[in-house]
């Protein structure tokens, strides 16, 4: 019990508790299971209800500090559309700096993303020291490989020392939602078709994953958060095509010697599109 006590101090290694501080007691555990099994489920219970709270703090702290590392909040707005017209173009900045195709262009980001899978989740406070910045697809997959990491070592530690899975309780109703309400929260500005699918795709990946791990109880969690980009991404991709309905040659500009800017828009996203559905190369390994 005083072991698990510390699990809620913070800046707390829960690791070097649970592995040096707790699993040490495990007969202990399977001792009183047998000789008192009504003192042996409170324990369960104080576990559970310290981990939890832990494991929910963390994981609201680690989402609010990736998103202040989001170098993508603000590249896309309701306006950045396919088929947008000269005279919006021209409201702000110059038409030249207005007409790039940023948005539309994968660039790196796809590499980034889905390269090396076994990479270790970005960490948060030496990234904010060193004033490095990600786009928001890249810093989900660095939340959810935590996530995987922490419901693997939860897995181990609670088979071992409870002889069972609590899931659950650790996780449920607290640090799911967490992720969950800060990835609702995101989707309603969001406006970046590419960075949609992306997302989309690493939580495909990081189910895998899950599966090879032998994690099971993650993948409601996974078909949820696919739940809650597909409509926003229905959305966008509908906003795009309805810029292609109503545009006119009158409202897109006048001819210009090199390719016109909605059609180089449309080549690079379409190309893009493509290539982050082909891509092959993220194979996570357990």
């Amino acid at each position: 019990l005083q072991q698990m006590a510390l699990l809620r101090r913070p800046q707390t290694n829960v690791r070097m508790i649970l592995v040096h501080g707790l699993l040490k007691y495990a007969d202990l555990y399977d001792f009183l299971q047998e000789a008192s099994p009504t003192i042996a489920t409170e324990i369960l219970n104080v576990y559970a209800e310290s981990m939890s709270k832990t494991l929910q703090q963390l994981f609201r702290t680690y989402a609010a500090q990736l998103l202040l590392l989001d170098a993508t909040k603000h590249s896309a707005s309701r306006h950045d559309v396919i088929a947008v017209e000269d005279a919006l173009l021209r409201d702000t900045l110059t038409t030249r700096a207005k007409k790039r195709t940023d948005v539309f262009t994968l660039g790196n980001r796809a590499a980034e993303c889905l390269d090396d899978a076994n990479a270790r989740p970005i960490l948060a406070h030496v990234a904010t020291q060193e004033k490095k910045s990600y786009p928001y697809e890249r810093l989900f997959r660095s939340l959810l490989g935590h996530l995987l990491d922490a419901v693997t070592n939860e897995h181990v530690v609670c088979r071992q020392y409870f002889k069972r899975d609590v899931f659950n309780i650790l996780f449920g109703a607290g640090t799911l939602s967490v992720i969950l309400e800060q990835l609702e929260n995101y989707l309603f500005t969001c406006h970046d078709a590419l960075c949609l699918l992306l997302v989309i795709k690493v939580t495909h990946a990081y189910k895998r994953n899950a599966r090879q791990r032998h994690i099971h109880s993650l993948d409601p969690f996974f078909d949820q958060v696919t739940k809650l980009v597909w409509p926003r991404l229905k959305m966008v991709m509908e906003g795009h095509l309805r810029s292609l309905k109503q545009a006119t040659p009158m409202k897109l500009g006048g001819v210009e010697l090199h390719a016109h800017y909605v059609t180089r828009r449309f080549a690079e996203f379409i190309c893009s599109i493509l290539l982050i559905v082909q891509y092959r190369r993220l194979s996570m390994s357990a």
